[in-house]
């Protein structure tokens, strides 16, 4: 029989991977569709693109606030909470917007801004979890790969034969389930931090984390380029005569694809260091966005996007890691917070705005194209900015 500390520390630890599964599976009824969702309301590229933009811009913004009271005010699981509720009720008001632009622009504006700390605050949990065992991170993220990809194909079905109409009910019903079982993990109240700096956290870990602005604009970089990429693909597809169910298929099997990357993540990091496995992963990305330019086969597109999930099954578990190594345990949610905003914030912003003019204006091949050289820059700019990083012997 195991002790009562190591029983406990494992209920924690499969509390974790439950967690991970569940927001995940819940940001499938919504992530993958979005865009679907928003052309089904009479939306044009461009305006696709403005709503994304406007949705990124308002994330960016809030991000701060829910980082910095995570980190030093109500602590990461209450913080949670509130953001998973405020979710589901702004998702019953982007339903309620009808086809006007700006009512689907300011609504669109408002959910993500309480989705912002949803992923950098759940990795910033187990962050916190791990602790000193941090190269195991992608042996829970996994979880999320799982109920991501079991969601989208699900939810991908169900769209396919009733519509998209329920997209955002079923979305708003899960983030409450999300907020009531990531209250079961210990509430722990953060320790003042005095003098206060200026921009709270932000400033803090800007301020006092080496080469950190730096490694920063490489996330925004890679993160801009994949998005004006990535943000377009469902419109790809369906130009192809295909609709919901085969963009479900694409980003469920390509979270399958993850699943064996994330569970080796570990072994890898010990082997060859966050930076190469870094790289790796990130090429993926470069590959995919060059064939895109050249493919138009609905089926031939989404098999690229299925074998994004190697690139994604590294790259997200590094950028993980590389942050949580980078900024002090007083900074968690900030340094999280921060590479989301740069990734997943500002990068759609520049993506999807960028994006959708080239996508209907240019053509989808320069926009491939210009992925791809943008992907490859940001690579590059990651690997400068963490050449002080510890890794193997060989690094």
């Amino acid at each position: 029989m195991g002790s009562p500390a190591r029983d406990h520390d494992l209920a924690i630890d499969r509390r974790l991977r439950r967690s991970f599964a569940l927001v995940w599976l819940v940001f499938s009824a919504f992530l993958p569709f979005f865009v679907l969702w928003l052309s089904d309301r009479g939306l044009s590229p461009s305006q696709v693109g403005v709503v994304l933009a406007a949705a990124a811009l308002a994330a960016v913004i809030a991000a701060p606030f829910w980082s910095h009271v995570a980190d030093r005010r109500a602590g990461t699981v209450r913080t949670l909470q509130v953001a998973f509720v405020s979710a589901g009720v702004l998702a019953i008001a982007l339903d309620l917007t009808g086809s006007v632009l700006w009512a689907i622009a300011a609504a669109a504006a408002a959910l993500a801004a309480a989705q912002a700390p949803q992923t950098p605050l759940t990795d910033a949990l187990a962050v916190s979890i791990l602790g000193p065992r941090l190269n195991e991170y992608g042996s829970f993220r996994l979880w999320a790969s799982v109920g991501w990809g079991v969601g989208a194909i699900v939810f991908g079905v169900l769209f396919q034969r009733v519509g998209l109409g329920p997209m955002l009910p079923l979305y708003a019903v899960g983030v409450v389930v999300s907020a009531w079982y990531v209250g079961r993990f210990h509430t722990r109240r953060p320790v003042p931090q005095h003098p206060a700096l200026a921009f709270g956290s932000f400033g803090d870990a800007l301020t006092h984390v080496a080469r950190l602005p730096l490694y920063l604009l490489g996330v925004f970089v890679l993160g801009a380029s994949t998005h004006a990429a990535w943000d377009f693909v469902p419109l790809r597809i369906a130009a192809g005569g295909k609709g919901p169910l085969l963009v479900g298929i694409a980003a469920g099997a390509s979270a399958f694809i993850e699943i064996p990357f994330m569970r080796s993540s570990g072994s890898l990091l010990d082997r060859f260091g966050p930076r190469r496995v870094f790289v790796a992963g990130a090429s993926v990305y470069a590959a995919a966005s060059f064939a895109w330019a050249f493919v138009t086969s609905p089926l031939a597109v989404s098999a690229i996007r299925v074998g994004i999930g190697v690139g994604f099954g590294l790259t997200y578990v590094t950028l993980v890691v590389i942050t949580g190594t980078l900024v002090p345990e007083r900074l968690t949610n900030t340094g999280q917070t921060l590479q989301q905003i740069c990734s997943q914030g500002l990068a759609p912003i520049a993506g999807g705005l960028v994006g959708g003019f080239v996508y209907e204006h240019i053509g989808a091949r320069q926009l491939f194209l210009g992925s791809a050289a943008g992907i490859v820059a940001g690579i590059a700019i990651v690997w400068t900015s963490t050449a002080t990083l510890a890794g193997p012997a060989t690094e």
